[in-house]
């Protein structure tokens, strides 16, 4: 089947992964539109201009499924992005994908304001297990082409965090965990470095800290899992009834401290062999386009 993708901001590259993943490894062939790139040089989709869009509506047309990226329904006018609301997808079936916060409840750092009834997809996904309403049919995992394990268990530990935004992430959160750390550690917080020196910066991490606001990973964690890198997070209990991930989480700061205390004194090749095997499972191009495939099937 032919697949258009159409995502207004894909600021991570996780739809460009996605469709590599189901160009590579299903009989589907989907295509990559998008408005907007993100701040740090992800590669990034064709992007729709005042003089491509009606090509984009071509592509639209001659479509099997229209697969659109992102929390805002499709009739909300986006700031900015000219063209938008010229392309017609409602002839088409159509599936969503959400992964931000206009739909996360407000207990996990979002705004709660749309329902199921703003959307005209015929299926509506999810990345996130806290984005897993009700009305939400599937549960999707973010893609990442699997790479080779490169963790080591280093001494002393470094300890990484390369918040996108400090607010989402809630750095200050982090800041205070590593405050109240006893073990001798080196605290590395990058910010505003490219997207390739963000991969080979988490190379050499013991533990990632990845967000403290959302109750789940996000795609920065999946890249550092992807190397075997153990993974700090908050995941809420909402989401842990769902799937339980191998990853690091507690309360309040002086508890992770402590617990993170407690596992820097352990071997760490479990965890590490852990999280990469999570990973490869749940994360890896195959694995995601399997279950992509099986969606897609599903709405012909």
């Amino acid at each position: 089947m032919k697949i258009v993708m159409l995502s207004v901001f894909d600021a991570t590259a996780s739809g460009l992964r996605l469709c590599e993943a189901i160009n590579e490894n299903t009989k589907h062939k989907i295509k990559l539109f998008q408005w907007k790139t993100g701040p740090f040089n992800h590669p990034h989709g064709t992007l729709v201009r005042e003089d491509n869009y009606k090509r984009v509506q071509r592509e639209v047309d001659r479509a099997d499924i229209v697969h659109v990226k992102g929390d805002r329904p499709w009739s909300v006018v986006f700031p900015g992005m000219k063209h938008h609301k010229n392309i017609k997808i409602n002839h088409k079936p159509v599936v969503q994908t959400l992964s931000g916060t206009l739909t996360r409840d407000i207990r996990f750092g979002g705004y709660g304001q749309c329902s199921r009834k703003s959307y005209p997809a015929k299926l509506i996904t999810a990345h996130e297990p806290d984005l897993k309403h009700d009305w939400v049919d599937i549960l999707t995992f973010y893609p990442i082409r699997s790479t080779a394990a490169v963790w080591r268990q280093s001494d002393p530990p470094v300890l990484m965090h390369i918040p996108s935004n400090r607010e989402t992430k809630n750095t200050e959160f982090v800041l205070r965990i590593v405050e109240k750390m006893k073990k001798g550690v080196i605290f590395e917080l990058l910010e505003n470095i490219t997207y390739r020196a963000v991969l080979e910066a988490k190379k050499r991490a013991t533990l990632y800290f990845d967000q403290f606001v959302v109750g789940w990973y996000g795609n920065a964690a999946v890249e550092a899992m992807n190397y075997g890198v153990p993974v700090v997070s908050w995941i809420s209990e909402f989401s842990q009834r769902l799937i339980e991930p191998p990853v690091i989480t507690s309360g309040g700061a002086k508890e992770y401290a402590e617990l993170i205390d407690w596992i820097l004194d352990k071997d760490m090749a479990w965890l590490s062999q852990s999280v990469k095997e999570y990973c490869d499972t749940y994360h890896s191009y195959q694995s995601v386009a399997k279950q992509w495939d099986e969606i897609y099937e599903s709405l012909r």
